[in-house]
Order: C-alpha cells, then sequence, then structure tokens
C-alpha cells in the first residue's frame, strides 16, 4: 500500500521551519492511517522532488526519506504532422466510447501495467468516478483493438500549453507489434490537429518494459527528472511489482 504526499514550501516562507511542521502533521495522519489498518501488506510514504535538487534531497533524507526510483518528464515539440499509424492486420485505433468502453479500457490498463514496477492494482470505482471530473475530454483516449479486445490504450488530456499523454499501455500479447508506436502517433496527431505541437509524458527512468527507448525513437527527449522518495511506514508484505511477470 502506498500514500502519497505532496508538501509544498512557497520561496519566500522556506527556511522557517513550516515544512517541517507540515511533514510532522502528515506523518501523524498517516500513523493513524495505518494503526486502523488491519492487513498485512507493507505501507509507505511516497512522494517526489525535483531531480537530484540538493536542498529537498537532504530535507527528505531528515525525515527519513530515501530515492527509490528517478522518473522523467518526455517531450515533443512537433515541426511537422506526425506520420499516420501504421498498424498489424486486424487490429485498428479508434476513439473511447463513454457508458460503452469504461470497463474494459480500465481491464486492459492493469493487464498492461502488471509489468511496471511498483504497480499496484487500482479499484475499478475510483478509476471510474475520475471519469466524471469536468475536465475529462474522451474524445482524447484511444483504444487499439481487436475486435472488441481492447489490446492497448492511450489516454491524454491538457495541461497548460502541452498536450499530456497520461496513460500509454499495450497488453502483452500484442506487444512488439508497434501498437505503442501507432498509438503515440494517433496520439500526436490528435494534439498536432488541436494546434498543439508540445506534447509530453512522464515516465520511468529504469522502466521494466524499455519505454523510454520507445519515446526516444518518436522524436521526444527528456525535459525533467523526477527523484521518487519513500519511507517505510509499516513493513510487511510487498505487493508491489518490481520485475517483469514471467
Amino acid at each position: 500500500m502506498q500514500y502519497r504526499l505532496n508538501l509544498y514550501v512557497h520561496p519566500d516562507w522556506r527556511r522557517r521551519g513550516l515544512g517541517s511542521v507540515l511533514m510532522a502533521r502528515a506523518m501523524t495522519r498517516a500513523g493513524e492511517r495505518v494503526a486502523a489498518d488491519a492487513g498485512d501488506a507493507r505501507i509507505t510514504m511516497q512522494g517526489f522532488t525535483k531531480g537530484g535538487w540538493e536542498p529537498g534531497l537532504a530535507f527528505a533524507a531528515r525525515h527519513g526519506f530515501a530515492v527509490s526510483r528517478r522518473y522523467f518528464r518526455m517531450r515533443i515539440d512537433m515541426s511537422e504532422a506526425p506520420p499516420a499509424p501504421t498498424l498489424p492486420p486486424g487490429i485498428e485505433i479508434r476513439g473511447f466510447r463513454r457508458g460503452v468502453d469504461e470497463r474494459t479500457t480500465f481491464d486492459a490498463g492493469q493487464d498492461a501495467f502488471a509489468d511496471h514496477w511498483g504497480f499496484l492494482p487500482m479499484d475499478y470505482d475510483d478509476w471510474r468516478r475520475r471519469l466524471e471530473r469536468p475536465d475529462f475530454d474522451p474524445s482524447l483516449w484511444f483504444l487499439a483493438v481487436r475486435g472488441d479486445e481492447v489490446c492497448g490504450t492511450s489516454l491524454c488530456s491538457t495541461i497548460p500549453n502541452t498536450g499530456w499523454v497520461g496513460s500509454l499501455s499495450v497488453r502483452r500479447p500484442y506487444r512488439r507489434l508497434g501498437l505503442a508506436r501507432a498509438l503515440l502517433h494517433r496520439s500526436f496527431a490528435a494534439f498536432w490537429e488541436r494546434g498543439q505541437p508540445t506534447v509530453a509524458l512522464g515516465v520511468d527512468a529504469s522502466s521494466l518494459t524499455g519505454a523510454t527507448r520507445l519515446y526516444e525513437s518518436v522524436g521526444m527527449r527528456v525535459a525533467e527528472s523526477y527523484d521518487q522518495l519513500e519511507r517505510e511506514l509499516r513493513a510487511g508484505v510487498d505487493i508491489a511489482v518490481r520485475d517483469l511477470i514471467d
């Protein structure tokens, strides 16, 4: 189990102890949640700081956190329309159908991300509620399908001045067929058509499936890096993915 900590202090108010006060309150609340949990799963608190940022790393270390992983934000600034997707026979890319595709899209993503370091299964109802947000745009969700089966997904959105590929996934039986590349090209095209040439995404720098190589091959480059910080709150059975599934 993982708790997420987002702790920020405005630059004008740093070095006054506010970060430590906020951290203490967060850890107290986390301790209460852990005490109420009767399971045997390992529980951690996780957060992020800018990659290699010494003040942030030092602050984290003082409070018992250590770097567990590094992540990249990669981006492409397109100067021309991306190439049309190339797909294997029998597979097509279509748009997400609201009210029809929710369950199959969720299941396909859970299956695909079972090979992602640190993955923990997600509750469907929690995932489904995200689609009720007013900024959800189903026209930016793309599914690679073979008949009624979802083989892969590219679930996108927009952030200020940038298109965002929030979840790119291909289920294991359909890997090495070019589907991830095709889904990226389709996603890039959607943003290009909207007049948005900059597209970004986040990726594990040591991705178990070698995702960074794919992104570089379609013209994306590392724009920023972030260190994931982790503190163990309770020892126990680690149910997070650490290696590729056999």
